[in-house]
């Protein structure tokens, strides 16, 4: 009941989902979603919270490499 599926939004067969549940547009549901909420995911499906955190990661990837890099090379000239 009351569910919200964005547009190009893709569920998987035998998925059973909650009432009260917004999908965004173009995600991909793969497990059964039994809890209420707003979900989202091109990878897989997560809570909508969850996965801004996820694409705050993804997007500073590559900061996070290169402050890694700058790290590892100061403990190898010690």
């Amino acid at each position: 009941k009351r569910c919200m599926v964005g547009g190009g939004a893709m569920i998987a067969s035998h998925i059973s989902l909650a009432d009260d549940i917004i999908i965004t547009g173009a995600s991909t549901v793969d497990k059964n979603l039994s809890e209420q909420g707003h979900y989202t995911g091109f990878t897989s499906i997560s809570k909508h919270q969850r996965w801004k955190k996820i694409q705050v990661w993804l997007l500073n990837l590559d900061k996070i490499a290169y402050y890694l890099n700058i790290k590892l090379k100061k403990l190898k000239e010690k």
